[in-house]
């Protein structure tokens, strides 16, 4: 990955794909040389339960009826698309 990030090689469009190959090549590849993970054909990985931080904005959405009454500044509560997002 060094060697194509120094030729110059931009990852602009997709930088989540390169998160997810350093994931693996550092870490699970790695865990198959080392025979933790006994059969790597049979493996299945699902979810999204990583530490890394999203690009998701910390305001949240607002899920009241304030802004069409006139209130801009309101405290009511807000969802957020990221459940670690205050």
């Amino acid at each position: 990955m060094v060697k194509r990030a120094l030729q110059g090689r931009s990852f602009s469009l997709r930088p989540e794909r390169l998160i997810q190959l350093i994931f693996a090549r550092s870490c699970v590849n790695r865990s198959i040389a080392l025979g933790l993970i006994p059969d790597p054909l049979a493996l299945m990985v699902a979810g999204d339960g990583s530490p890394l931080r999203t690009g998701s904005s910390p305001a949240g959405v607002k899920v009241c009826h304030c802004r069409e009454q006139g209130t801009f500044l309101c405290s009511c509560p807000r969802r957020y698309s990221d459940p670690d997002a205050s």
